[in-house]
């Protein structure tokens, strides 16, 4: 069974993580069509796969937002298997290198994708995805606690793994319930990916509140999103730094838009300018904005900015959610007066296990004990508030994707042998130092692919060489 909290609602004392009973004849999901599905329905659909998956075994998701995308999650985590989410468009090579490294017995997988991996086998068809089984071998040892792995950097395709606690979901779920006020009658849309952290945050609060969200695939740039938006009357709407960036492209802050009251973003700092704006736009129609921070490790969300805050902390990330703290330590590990900078350390029931680099890892407990040392430098004003000054770490934020440079210059040599390659870039802009000009645009455009953001988020340069110290460690500050 799965182990849940002790102080678990006495709603989920059946042991599944979402108790969709519940909630019976309320609207779960809205199609790309527009067809409802209830919550008795989901159920069904729900109970349909379980039956056909072996408590405290791994399954690879290839997340879609469609209706049966939603399906297999909630189905591995009703029934005690511990998925691993990837985004159906992640390119063959991440896949399969995913499959290698974890074994999984299961992939639920798009018709598309479903003759991709050898020695699986077709066991059960429900609409657009097949249930895949592995035909030989054993399962790697789980640990009881395990509960959901989520790729680290998703941008990259790294087989490193955040290992998620039930335990660490629901605090965060129950959280973010809180500080947001969510009730039933909340209806979201799926902007975002469900194999991305803050994407699968919304989906788990809609399920957990017995709230609806309206599943579409569809851009902001094409009238099909603002169609379906309108017409099921969606109250809220969650993005990234780039989503708002496609907003006021699109201009919806002129757009009148009476159902939705809440915007939330999260996934990197919005430019002040921007945030602003929207902050001004929410106030003047009534409407709630809310900034937030966070990181996987921490199922995702750490902190939020309350929206009547908006304007004067501008900013800011805001204060640690419900359940959470933080603090500012210096670099002896000492705790450092309002201020003054530090290393922002986030404690929490939400924290993740710790990291899996293989399935030996799967059956490790909680390595990182209620402690989350973010890689952020942060100050704290005397109101209690926080701001992120700097990074300590190699990290950048790719339209809301977490992209270790590290591992981006690992792709490169691996794909163009015998080139040096140096990365750099701050958020929504990856910088490419390579030694050889011949290979420049090829590089542009394996990485653009590979990675699958927009070709004008990463620049490739040449330079003679890459600059190095003696003991042959890139000197970044030079390039």
């Amino acid at each position: 069974m799965i182990r849940l909290p002790p102080d678990i609602d006495s709603r989920y004392s059946s042991g599944m993580f979402f108790d969709l009973g519940s909630f019976s004849d309320a609207t779960a999901l809205i199609d790309a069509d527009g067809a409802a599905c209830t919550y008795r329905s989901l159920a069904d659909r729900v109970g349909e796969l379980s039956g056909r998956l072996r408590q405290r075994s791994v399954a690879l998701c290839l997340t879609r937002n469609t209706v049966d995308g939603v399906v297999g999650y909630v189905a591995c985590m009703n029934s005690g298997v511990v998925p691993i989410l990837m985004d159906y468009q992640t390119v063959t090579p991440a896949l399969l290198k995913m499959v290698a490294t974890y074994r999984p017995r299961y992939i639920w997988a798009p018709e598309a994708h479903s003759d991709l991996f050898p020695g699986y086998l077709r066991e059960h068809h429900l609409e657009g995805f097949y249930l895949l089984q592995r035909t030989t071998g054993d399962d790697a040892p789980l640990h009881d606690d395990l509960g959901l792995l989520l790729t680290t950097s998703g941008s990259t395709g790294s087989p490193k793994l955040v290992r998620i606690a039930y335990r660490n979901l629901l605090a965060n779920t129950r959280s973010i319930i809180e500080y947001l006020g969510v009730t039933g009658a909340e209806r979201s849309i799926s902007t975002l990916p469900f194999s991305y952290s803050f994407g699968l945050s919304v989906l788990n609060t809609v399920l957990y509140a017995g709230a609806s969200m309206v599943l579409t695939e569809a851009s902001l740039f094409q009238r099909e999103f603002w169609d379906t938006l309108r017409r099921h009357e969606v109250t809220s709407l969650s993005g990234v730094p780039y989503t708002y960036e496609m907003l006021k492209r699109v201009r919806f802050l002129g757009m009148e838009l009476p159902s939705l009251r809440t915007l939330t973003q999260a996934g990197g700092k919005l430019s002040d300018e921007l945030c602003r704006e929207f902050a001004q736009r929410c106030l003047a129609q009534g409407k709630r904005f809310f900034v937030m921070y966070g990181a996987t490790e921490a199922s995702p969300r750490m902190s939020y900015l309350p929206s009547e805050m908006a304007l004067s902390k501008l900013g800011s990330i805001g204060i640690p959610v419900p359940g959470g703290s933080f603090e500012i330590v210096g670099d002896a590990g000492e705790v450092v007066e309002p201020g003054q900078v530090g290393q922002l350390v986030y404690r929490g029931p939400n924290v993740a296990m710790g990291y899996a680099e293989s399935a030996a890892d799967l059956c490790k407990g909680d390595e990182f004990g209620g402690v989350l040392m973010t890689g952020d430098l942060a100050r704290c004003d005397d109101d209690g508030y926080y701001f992120i000054v700097g990074r300590t770490k190699r990290f950048i934020k790719l339209f809301g994707v977490r992209t270790n440079l590290d591992e981006v210059e690992g792709l490169v040599r691996a794909a163009f042998p015998g080139t040096d390659v140096a990365c750099a870039g701050e958020d929504n802009r990856l910088l490419v130092y390579v030694d050889d000009a011949a290979v420049c645009d090829a590089v542009h455009d394996q990485l653009a692919k590979a990675m699958r953001v927009t070709p004008s988020a990463i620049i490739v340069r040449h330079v003679a060489s890459i600059p190095r110290n003696a003991s042959g460690k890139i000197q970044y500050a030079a390039l």
